[in-house]
């Protein structure tokens, strides 16, 4: 019994992340499309994660300092 409900929560939790990445739309002319959605930092917007601002803030929370 705890084998099938810890399969079934991988397949819950898998199909939410997947649910995440990939957006369904639909148009007129091109019908159904599937794409996946990118993240990234860029440079010049602080409150990114990856940003020089972002690091050294994340720095400073972990660290104290």
């Amino acid at each position: 019994m705890s084998t099938y409900i810890t399969k079934k929560f991988m397949i819950l939790i898998f199909s939410f992340i997947l649910g995440m990445l990939i957006s369904v739309d639909w148009s007129p002319k091109q019908g159904v499309t599937v794409g996946f959605h990118s993240v990234y930092a860029t440079v010049g917007h602080p409150l990114s994660a990856g940003s020089a601002a972002g690091v050294h803030r994340r720095h400073e929370r972990r660290h104290g300092g």
